[in-house]
Order: structure tokens, then sequence, then C-alpha cells
């Protein structure tokens, strides 16, 4: 326990590797994104990677001043789309073209030794059925928060986490992780520290946690897509990921999130074809099927109004 929890020092380095990855990720990775996009260019996920890469080895690139050698990766990025995705931490890059569908990026910093990680899913194109599985995940990773205080147990987040998605919207849960993050520390994956439901171990002050929430090969039929744009057509499974380094503060007060790139739906998804992000809300007077979200009637509505007011 006493290696778990960090002293100012360490604290301090974390936050500063926080920040260099936040602005890896908005710098680097999105830059390439939208580069890709606007200019219709091929790119494959290996090639972002390795630039994302060089730029958390030297983050002069994207105008961080750093001392040289301070900053490295903690693993070489992770870069997916197109329909072939793993939300698991030893997941990896492979060599095929970026896809303009569900995309989701993976990385994290090294600075003196200490870890910061995050993960983004970014949305092109999207249809009706992908927003409302994103809405559930933002409120999914709230109330995962809300549970990581100290003095709880660390595996109350996976308890909370199957808790509401069974309440909630059951028809997700086959869907669900079993673990939703790790301690960091010195070594990148505290092993001791998994957020899983067997974990009895309690969370404390200064304590550093890799929270990540996803969704994994949720399904995507042809009624679903009936009204699609672009090449998120060609997709029968997509996954959903957000990860983010989180201290535990003192006390009831809620965690920290040191890795501050959004969550939002509009900072995280785009419209390059014919329809916008308009085209995808229901016209007034008009509801969408459950088959066509894939959510039993009981929870449809709900989700929907709550999902509108992200």
């Amino acid at each position: 326990m006493a290696l778990s929890v960090k002293d100012g020092h360490a604290l301090a380095t974390f936050r500063k590797a926080a920040v260099v990855t936040h602005k890896i990720l908005k710098h680097s990775f999105v830059r390439l994104l939208e580069d890709a996009f606007d200019q219709a260019k091929s790119i494959t996920h290996e090639e972002i990677a390795t630039h994302v890469d060089e730029c958390c080895e030297h983050p002069s690139k994207v105008n961080i001043k750093s001392p040289q050698g301070h900053y490295e990766s903690c693993y070489f990025p992770i870069v997916q789309s197109g329909g072939k995705y793993d939300i698991r931490p030893s997941a990896s890059t492979n060599g095929e073209t970026l896809s303009d569908d569900v995309i989701i990026i993976s990385l994290g910093v090294r600075y003196n030794f200490h870890c910061a990680n995050m993960a983004r899913t970014f949305f092109v194109d999207p249809v009706e059925s992908v927003r409302l599985n994103y809405s559930i995940l933002l409120e999914l990773r709230r109330e995962c928060l809300a549970v990581m205080l100290a003095g709880r147990c660390v595996g109350s987040v996976a308890e909370t986490a199957n808790r509401f998605i069974r309440q909630r919207c059951p028809h997700l849960l086959k869907f669900l992780p079993k673990n939703f993050g790790f301690g960091l520390g010195l070594d990148f994956r505290e092993s001791s520290l998994i957020m899983n439901a067997k974990n009895q171990r309690k969370f404390a002050q200064n304590m550093v946690f890799n929270l990540a929430i996803g969704f994994h090969d949720l399904e995507l039929t042809d009624m679903q897509k009936a009204d699609a744009q672009g090449s998120i057509r060609k997709l029968s499974k997509y996954s959903m990921l957000i990860a983010d380094t989180v201290l535990i503060q003192s006390g009831d007060e809620p965690p920290d999130i040191v890795t501050k790139h959004s969550v939002e739906w509009k900072d995280v998804s785009y419209f390059i074809n014919e329809k916008n992000d308009k085209d995808i809300m229901p016209p007034q007077g008009k509801h969408y099927t459950p088959e066509q979200v894939f959510a039993p009637v009981h929870c449809f509505d709900d989700i929907l109004q709550r999902s509108k007011g992200l």
C-alpha cells in the first residue's frame, strides 16, 4: 500500500505526464486525423501511431518545451478503426489504412518514471444508435468516477458499472469488459490494483489510477445503418473506449481527472459527408424503433431524453 500512495513529487510528475499526453493527443493525433479527413488522404494506423510515438519521445514536435530525454512513450500508441477493435491494454496497432468510421486512440507518456495514460474514441458520420450508446458510456463513466473515493473498495468500480448497465440497459451487459482499469506507478500497470469486482483493496488519497470505460464489439445492424453516410455503412461491429489518469483525493472529494481532453459528443464526432449532426437527431414527433437503436423499449425513451442533454 505504501508504494501505491504517491508523495507530492510523484504526483507532480504524473500531472506533467498527463499534460503532455493530452497535448500530444490534441496537437498530433487529432491534427493528423482531421488532415486525413479534409484532404481525403490515405494513412495507416501504424503511420499515425509512429508519428504520435515520436511526439511522445520529443514533445518539442508539438511545441512543448521540455529538456531532452525527460519524456518517453509508455507503450507504442494504439490506433484502431475499420471494425477490428481490442479495448484491452494489451492491444496493438496494425498496418491497415485508417477508416473514417469509429476510431480509437490510446497513448501514454512517461515523465521521470511515472506514466499518464488516456484513450478516446472518435466517430465519423455516426448513426443514431452509435450516439446513444456513447451517451450511455458517458453516464457509466460518471457513475464509476463517483465511487472512486478514499476508503471505498477498488472493486466497487466494477460492481457499480455492472449494476448500472444491468438496471438501465441490460442488452449492453455482454459488451462490458471485466476490468475497468488499473493503478499507475513506477510500473505502468500495478497488478495488485486491477479494477475488477474481485479486488477488495481500498482507494486511498494520492493513489493514481487509469480508469478505462468501454464497450467491445457492439453490433451494428442493417436497420441501424439504414440512413448511414460514409464508411460506417461497412461496419457490422464497433467498440468504444474512454480512458483517463485519475488521482484519488481525500474524504468524499471526487477524483481529479488529470488528462483533460474532452469526451463530449460535439468534440469527438465528425460529419464529413452530406448529412450533419442535426440529421442524426430524430425529427420532431418521430421516434426510432427499439430495433434501430438496439435498446429495449423500457430504456430507449430514457436514453434518448438524457442523451439530448449532452
